[in-house]
């Protein structure tokens, strides 16, 4: 209740402000008498039921809710590929949001984030038939001394939490540390990431559906680099889950590179950990 009361003094004497544009917000984000842009689902509006004072109503309605395809029928050794589920298009305020997360110490960006990602995978069905466990794209440990976290750890351990799903964080880890990818074109962020994971917990994992967690998808490397990694384990399924994703980019490397090294698996050849990764 002190704490409560201290909160809502700073918020009336310095109101936090909008991470994207600026704005001062004096109260959460609240949708009476405003118009919903079309392609909102109407679940995710009640989003907006919520006192997230990270985004001004504006920017928050400015987001692009992503589209959203059926998930791949049966499994990996059926030869269906990872499903990529995200609630939004990448575009100018989503970065916003994501860069505040990652780059300026915004944890509190996690639980909207979260909360979107958890409500994207609920409703497009990917989470039907085999049990799920959550599992983040590691972020090598000097990154996460040096920032104090890993967003997409906050971000898996929030989904996982939302949908009552186990969080299993140490399944996979960085062994190398990476460049970051903002700067990096599509063939160089494909060799950054090279030989970056390695599975460590695959017993834990082994046979089910993994929910494999990541802030954006951009080339696709990343996620494709950690399913290789994960084969190993035999996952029944991969359902790639982040905040954003490009919208005029199709993913077909994800498709491909799954299938290929699940057809190296299937023929009993060893996949070594982090070996050969096509990277993000």
């Amino acid at each position: 209740m002190v704490w409560g009361f201290f909160s809502f003094l700073l918020d009336m004497l310095a109101p936090p402000l909008c991470v994207n544009c600026g704005s001062e917000m004096r109260e959460g984000p609240s949708l009476k008498g405003i118009a919903v842009p079309r392609g909102w689902p109407d679940g995710l509006t009640a989003f907006f039921d919520q006192d997230h004072k990270i985004l001004c109503l504006d920017c928050w309605l400015r987001l692009e809710p992503a589209r959203h395809l059926p998930p791949p029928a049966g499994t990996l050794r059926e030869g269906a590929p990872p499903a990529l589920v995200t609630p939004f298009y990448t575009n100018d305020v989503l970065l916003s949001l994501v860069r505040f997360l990652k780059f300026e110490g915004g944890v509190p960006a996690a639980d909207p984030l979260s909360w979107w990602m958890a409500s994207a995978l609920r409703r497009c069905g990917a989470l039907a038939g085999a049990p799920a466990v959550v599992v983040p794209v590691p972020l090598h440990s000097r990154r996460k001394r040096r920032r104090g976290y890993d967003q997409a750890a906050l971000l898996a351990e929030g989904v996982a939490d939302r949908l009552g799903l186990p969080f299993r964080g140490r399944v996979l880890t960085r062994i190398r540390a990476t460049k970051s990818q903002a700067s990096l074109g599509e063939r160089e962020r494909e060799r950054n990431v090279r030989g970056a994971f390695r599975l460590e917990g695959g017993g834990a994992v082994r046979g089910r559906h993994l929910v494999l967690v990541d802030d954006l998808v951009t080339s696709g490397g990343t996620v494709r680099s950690c399913i290789e990694s994960l084969l190993p384990a035999h996952p029944s399924r991969i359902t790639v889950l982040a905040a954003g994703r490009r919208k005029s980019f199709i993913y077909n490397e994800i498709r491909a590179g799954a299938s290929s090294l699940r057809g190296r698996a299937a023929r009993g050849r060893s996949i070594p950990a982090g070996g050969r990764a096509p990277g993000r």
